[in-house]
């Protein structure tokens, strides 16, 4: 008996003298501001900016991360910096937070939900990712990005309690978290997902418990496994001949995997190949995919000079913002937020009427060896199906060319293809059609009604909808 005691006391001090592999987390949080926001239903709200400092573990899934220099403990270390928008002290706290996913450094979601977000009792959050961006994600070992939304994502939630904080700012813990992102962003969405930085490495449970990706359709950024394992080359973009992935690629750890929501722009199905996705919607609750008739981007000036073979183009000005953040409230409601209680909840998924694409155009971005499918169309070019704006049934115009060329992807700075054009009916016809601006905007309004029932507007949004519609009608 003494012989097995003996043998227990030195296997227990052989086991306790073997180190303990931590987990990558984010040792500390440098508040540098704090400045005061706005009010929203009379709540106070703060920005809070800074930079956080994290480590990567050695047994994280970031290629490259073997050639990264180390600290004593085999970490690699990084600082990057971030942004919130939350109740300032004292004021009652949030339940959800988004996290925006940057667009080449900015706040792209901001566009469509600032100040939405407080309005609905939603604190905003966002860290940098992008190599070139964050000081902190080197060109070599571009996942190192994912690890900073998942860890930054986990002090949010409260997860990491010795994240030390410094500054005059106190965090609290989120019950529910959202991901969200728009266009790039949205395939750093897609590609967090897929890769499975959605779990948390210390639990194993799910981190967020929702994402909209607009015009994510499955896209990926060639920065980490997904671009490794197909040899493209290593660019916080998405590779010019990558094959999208599937619903079932993206979600395929069912216990971990969020409620995900998939919009499609009119212009994603000739640029982005959208049919990925479209295809492969399972009808279950934690998917959803909208098709809209807008296009993926509006252009300006200077980006009218450098597409469309430098020709001079009308811009297709149809806009989604309204749309997303129905989706948005919509997307909360379903993951279980107090304050969404009372919103509707996320519509069926609705797809376009698709058809096969063209085999060669200048307007489209075919994809080798893969059938691609492309939206079926009205006699105003306007897609079939989808969600149907008033815009797509009551038309000032023609959607075309549904996307300026040229239209590809072979390179961060080619986004022409995300605009399309726009040819305005006369005035003669547009008064033949809805005879004037009065009655064009009650049709308007009975549009808009149905989509607040179906949940795809908020009342909150019809009457600067309504107000702005019909320009150019007597």
């Amino acid at each position: 008996m003494r012989a097995l005691a003996a043998l227990a006391l030195a296997l227990a001090a052989t086991f306790s003298a073997v180190p303990v592999m931590a987990a990558s987390r984010l040792v500390s949080v440098e508040v540098r501001q704090v400045q005061p926001d706005k009010t929203y239903n009379g709540v106070a709200y703060v920005k809070v900016s800074g930079t956080v400092h994290g480590v990567v573990a050695p047994t994280d899934n970031v290629v490259g991360l073997e050639r990264l220099p180390k600290n004593a403990a085999g970490e690699f270390e990084y600082a990057s910096g971030f942004e919130l928008i939350v109740p300032a002290a004292g004021q009652t706290p949030d339940e959800v937070i988004y996290i925006d996913s940057e667009n080449r450094g900015s706040a792209i979601s901001q566009g469509a939900l600032g100040g939405f977000l407080q309005n609905h009792a939603t604190a905003y959050a966002r860290v940098q990712w992008q190599t070139g961006v964050s000081p902190g994600v080197p060109s070599t070992a571009q996942g190192v990005g994912l690890a900073i939304m998942r860890d930054f994502a986990r002090w949010l939630a409260g997860r990491t309690p010795q994240t030390a904080v410094s500054g005059d700012f106190k965090p609290v813990a989120y019950g529910k978290l959202i991901i969200g992102g728009i266009s790039q962003s949205a395939w750093l969405v897609d590609s967090f997902i897929a890769e499975g930085f959605n779990v948390d490495p210390v639990s194993g449970k799910r981190i967020f418990d929702g994402a909209i990706a607009i015009d994510g359709v499955g896209n990926w950024l060639a920065i980490n496994r997904t671009a490794f394992d197909r040899g493209a080359a290593m660019s916080p973009y998405v590779d010019p001949d990558g094959r999208p992935y599937t619903r079932r690629q993206m979600l395929s750890r069912p216990q971990t995997d969020p409620v995900y929501v998939d919009v499609a722009n009119y212009t994603d199905y000739y640029r982005l190949r959208a049919s990925f996705t479209a295809l492969d919607d399972p009808g279950d609750k934690s998917f959803r995919r909208y098709d809209f008739p807008s296009p993926h981007a509006v252009g300006n000036a200077a980006s009218g000079a450098r597409c469309n073979n430098g020709q001079t183009a009308e811009f297709n000005t149809l806009r989604y913002a309204p749309y997303m953040r129905a989706l948005v409230l919509g997307l909360e409601k379903q993951i279980g937020v107090k304050a969404a209680a009372r919103a509707r909840g996320l519509p069926p998924s609705v797809l376009f009427d698709l058809t096969r694409a063209p085999a060669r155009s200048p307007f489209f971005n075919p994809l080798p060896a893969a059938e691609l499918q492309v939206p079926s169309t009205d006699a105003d070019g306007w897609p079939l199906g989808g969600v149907r704006f008033p815009e797509a049934d009551l038309p000032l115009g023609i959607p075309a060319p549904v996307a300026l060329p040229p239209v590809d992807t072979t390179s961060i700075s080619n986004t022409c293809g995300n605009m399309g054009g726009f040819r305005k009916f006369d005035q003669p016809e547009l008064i033949r059609r809805y005879q004037s601006r009065e009655a064009y905007q009650k049709a308007y309004a009975a549009k808009v009604d149905k989509l607040i029932a179906r949940g795809f507007l908020l009342d909150e949004d019809k009457a600067a909808l309504v107000q702005a519609a019909g320009a150019g009608l007597p």
